[in-house]
């Protein structure tokens, strides 16, 4: 199905917006002023001095101390760092962070984009990404919780509406506002496709989690997957290509009955023709994005995994899914907060799995790494309150070559994860930072106290490593661990894009 949504596009090109999109921030590199943390405090185990094996850290920017923040995106020795709450009364600085990493040694946030299109009630700015082609910046606006990102509650019968916003980052200390994209569906993760043969093409899928089961996959009515060619955002003109829901095909008989279908990330191969879907409690599946990826019209895609045989480990399930560049494998993560959003998820958390497709019908999982914490003989040692608020549970990753993966970690700070042998992953280095005394607001499912929350999916740029903490903001890592030659010879790579060197790696 293929329609231009004119009607939920707000456009203006390279609109500048003096005063209000781009307001220079006043604010230390690392400080960490701002209002008292809020929430209770929390004990639990903590390093009295960062803990760098293979790494070294370069750089690092507490964002002013204002905590909860989110993804991050990088442009031309620039970092752009979302916010994972909203604009609410005592959020400290809840726009998008800009970060000028010239000096990497010495980051410097020289502003944030607020108003009116960002720091708003009631959305985060959750996700992000960069179209270096078009010096675009996209940011994903979502409507956020108030029970666990601590956003206010909209009025009964407020509309908040979910969108992608276009910035021009020309120059990239001063965005100017280009367009909005405004989907019928709420949004949750996205992937940036750039297609390699057709200069200037560029597709966004993003995931609309839901269990409702539609009549046919290819259905318009209630997707889980849709995808949009951004390609000219800069015109204000967005145009939905397809509409996806395969939860038909995974019957009841197939799933326990809490298991939760909904599809909570997607990822795809570099040439655009095989698409990874996280399916939460319903595993992980293959999908066939061929017919996207030719241009064809009225595209559809076909569930090339038989349900019956998908690998699948129940609620929560799988958070993430990242093929390895160059082998038939992917790598999948397993989100588990505390006891706070849930009586199942608790201790021992969630950790990464390997998984083989080489029969893309039937991918099983062939390895699996855990950090300490994930055993669950030390579950015994957390109080109630901690297991409450923490998360010892793998996040997002980026795979680094064929053998080398780094994997935000929650509590468990970055760790880099030997992938060479994909039954026997191992560890390779592990970054976990002093936590910052204090900050403005505490995240109510995993803060509490003064605790690592690595967060984002790691950005190798220039050979560094970006990567931001919920809580303690951006950290820029030189890795010299196993098989960390590759880094120093990167020009830039992440986990939810086909851009830059995923060329080299993904061919």
């Amino acid at each position: 199905m293929r329609r231009t949504l004119a009607a939920t596009v707000t456009a203006s090109v390279a609109l500048a917006l003096p005063g209000a999109t781009i307001v220079p921030t006043a604010l230390a590199a690392g400080s960490t002023g701002g209002a008292a943390a809020q929430g209770p405090t929390v004990t639990r185990p903590q390093p009295a001095q960062a803990h760098q094996n293979g790494f070294q850290q370069v750089g690092h920017d507490g964002l002013g101390g204002r905590g909860m923040n989110a993804a991050l995106a990088v442009y031309n020795h620039y970092v752009y760092v979302g916010s994972r709450t909203d604009a609410s009364p005592g959020h400290l600085n809840p726009g998008v962070m800009i970060v000028d990493a010239r000096q990497p040694e010495h980051l410097r946030t020289v502003g944030q984009i607020k108003g009116p299109f960002e720091a708003q009630p009631y959305l985060t700015s959750r996700e992000l990404r960069v179209i270096p082609d078009q010096k675009l910046l996209v940011v994903l606006n979502f409507k956020c919780s108030s029970v666990i990102h601590a956003c206010a509650k909209p009025p009964v019968g407020t509309t908040v509406a979910s969108n992608f916003t276009f910035y021009d980052i020309s120059q990239p200390a001063r965005p100017r506002y280009v367009s909005t994209y405004t989907p019928a569906e709420k949004p949750h993760e996205f992937y940036l496709w750039h297609d390699p043969h057709r200069s200037g093409r560029t597709l966004i899928y993003y995931t609309t989690p839901t269990t409702v089961i539609s009549p046919t996959e290819n259905d318009a009515t209630t997707p889980n997957l849709v995808v949009t060619d951004v390609s000219r955002a800069k015109s204000g003109v967005f145009t939905d290509l397809v509409h996806y829901n395969p939860n038909i095909k995974i019957a009841p008989f197939l799933r326990s009955a809490d298991e939760d279908d909904a599809l909570h990330s997607v990822s795809l191969r570099f040439d655009g023709k095989r698409a990874y879907l996280a399916y939460l409690g319903s595993g992980m599946m293959v999908l066939d994005t061929s017919q996207v990826a030719a241009g064809r019209v009225h595209p559809q895609l076909t569930l090339v995994t038989d349900p019956a045989r998908r690998p699948s480990w129940g609620n929560p399930g799988d958070h993430s899914e990242v093929k390895v560049p160059g082998r038939e494998y992917t790598l999948s993560t397993t989100e588990v907060y505390g006891t706070f959003t849930g009586p199942d998820q608790h201790c021992p958390w969630g950790w990464v799995r390997m998984i083989d497709i080489h029969n893309e019908t039937a991918p099983k999982v062939v390895g699996t790494y855990k950090t300490a914490h994930n055993d669950p003989s030390g579950c015994a040692g957390y109080s109630a309150n901690t297991l409450a608020r923490s998360s010892y549970a793998s996040h997002n990753p980026t795979p680094v070559g064929d053998a080398l993966a780094l994997v935000t970690w929650h509590s468990d700070g970055l760790q880099a994860i030997d992938i060479s042998d994909p039954t026997r992953p191992s560890n390779a280095g592990a970054f976990l930072p002093i936590p910052l005394t204090k900050v403005a607001t505490e995240d109510p499912a995993l803060g509490g106290g003064s605790n690592v929350q690595a967060w984002s999916y790691p950005v190798v740029s220039d050979g560094l490593i970006y990567m931001v903490d919920i809580r303690n903001g951006l950290y820029v890592l030189r890795y010299n661990g196993t098989h960390g030659n590759p880094l120093g010879q990167i020009h830039f790579l992440e986990g939810n894009d086909n851009l830059g060197d995923a060329a080299r790696f993904g061919n």
